[in-house]
């Protein structure tokens, strides 16, 4: 059995997760009921369900060190198919990883919704997680003291910040959202305190009232609130570096704008020569597996989502595109819309919905639009959402590090009640 690249440099850090050697984690969990099968594992996949950071890394490296796939669905294994009501670590049943077809050098399998609000499961690569721990390297700086979170593993940014520090040889302290009150172990100083907007709101009142620096505040986000931004930097005393990534691609972009640049080994393409929106597209220095049932091995990955330049060299987020607006006229009208909807300080999403409709619907959060704002919407739109629902929704559907949640959004959008559309909500 060839042990694997990723289990190799685990095996290897000198790290901790939550004070407990990483080094050591495999040997902790062989005998997990996930692990009945004998021998070589080469093939299966492990979906892993654990209550903590350490038993969820533990069982992941006693998968690999089967030769196993790990699994990380963010649903209990007892809600699962195959889970029979049982909670806990198990094996995915032979003949539904046959049906899967993994590519040998694919180390995690984690669900996504994407850009689409379609359940989907990619894949990552053993180089993919390796290239990932040296740009994070890159983004946060070298230092003895930990990174300190509160995103969950089962989260794209959880397990791809966790993996890194500690492939860096970078102790890790780590909690749910809802124990974040509880994070004790790291003394006075963090090398890196990371999250998404919504677990940094966490960590900064669980932090609060404790005598703690840190060097480095991360985020992962498109964009942040301003407020945020104060709070956080009269808090910690320093600069936000702000990040961006996929669950297909882990980070890509990281700097103190907007969403950065590319990190170390992430390469732009198509980018043009000024502050015209494009299409963000980067080329990879490992190949990026796709999803699984639909595997697509390609180095260069077309992210849906429309970005700008600013003077400084640093992206900014624009809108999230649609398939069908991926041309240059649309983009323009897009940007358009995204600029006029920032001034009214709404999140926001475009949707097209399944099938061959291809009707829009354009969906804010918060209250009703006034005439007015509507008319302006459709102005700045023009034909991208001539024909679309413009709809207000007093709240989006969230997970608990504040991702919107697609899938949900798209029931929503549909639901059969009274619609919420701007002007009927407006005149009621």
């Amino acid at each position: 059995m060839t042990t694997p690249q990723l289990l190799a440099g685990l095996m290897d850090s000198r790290a901790r997760l939550n004070g407990v050697e990483v080094a050591g984690l495999a040997a902790g969990f062989r005998r997990s009921p996930a692990f009945s099968g004998p021998g070589d594992l080469r093939g299966r996949v492990v979906a892993v369900d654990e209550p903590d950071a350490v038993s969820t890394i533990g069982v992941m490296a006693a998968a690999w060190e089967r030769g196993a796939v790990s699994l990380l669905s963010g649903v209990p294994a007892g809600q699962t198919p195959w889970g029979k009501g049982a909670p806990g670590s198990r094996l995915v049943p032979e003949a539904v990883t046959a049906e899967w077809d993994l590519p040998e050098d694919c180390a995690l399998v984690q669900a996504t919704s994407g850009s689409s609000g379609t359940p989907r499961l990619a894949m990552r690569s053993h180089a993919s997680f390796e290239w990932e721990s040296r740009a994070y390297a890159a983004v946060w700086g070298a230092g003895a003291h930990p990174l300190v979170h509160c995103v969950r593993l089962q989260h794209s940014l959880g397990i791809g910040i966790t993996l890194s520090a500690l492939l860096a040889g970078r102790d890790v302290w780590h909690a749910d959202p809802i124990r974040a009150n509880r994070l004790r172990g790291f003394g006075d100083r963090i090398g890196v305190l990371a999250g998404t907007p919504a677990t940094l709101r966490v960590l900064n009142e669980a932090l609060a009232a404790r005598e703690v620096q840190a060097d480095t505040v991360f985020c992962a986000a498109g964009a942040l609130d301003p407020r945020l931004r104060g709070v956080l930097e009269r808090r910690w005393g320093n600069g936000i570096v702000l990040g961006f990534g996929s669950t297909e691609t882990g980070g890509v972009l990281a700097g103190p704008r907007g969403i950065g640049a590319p990190v170390p080994g992430a390469e732009l393409l198509d980018a043009p020569i000024g502050t015209e929106p494009f299409q963000l597209k980067v080329r990879f220095p490992h190949e990026v597996l796709g999803y699984v049932g639909s595997p697509s091995r390609t180095r260069v990955w077309d992210f849906p989502d429309l970005v700008r330049r600013g003077d400084d060299g640093q992206l900014e987020h624009v809108a999230r595109m649609t398939r069908t607006m991926r041309t240059r006229d649309r983009t323009q009208a897009l940007a358009r819309l995204a600029d006029a909807l920032k001034t009214m300080d709404r999140d926001w999403r475009l949707l097209e919905p399944s099938g061959d409709t291809g009707t829009l619907s354009l969906l804010l959060e918060g209250g009703p639009l006034s005439e007015v704002d509507e008319a302006r919407l459709r102005d700045a739109g023009g034909a991208v959402i001539g024909g679309a629902a413009i709809r207000t929704i007093p709240r989006f559907p969230r997970n608990d590090e504040g991702k919107v949640e697609l899938a949900k959004l798209f029931a929503a959008n549909h639901d059969p009640g009274p619609p919420r559309h701007a002007r009927k909500a407006a005149t009621a």
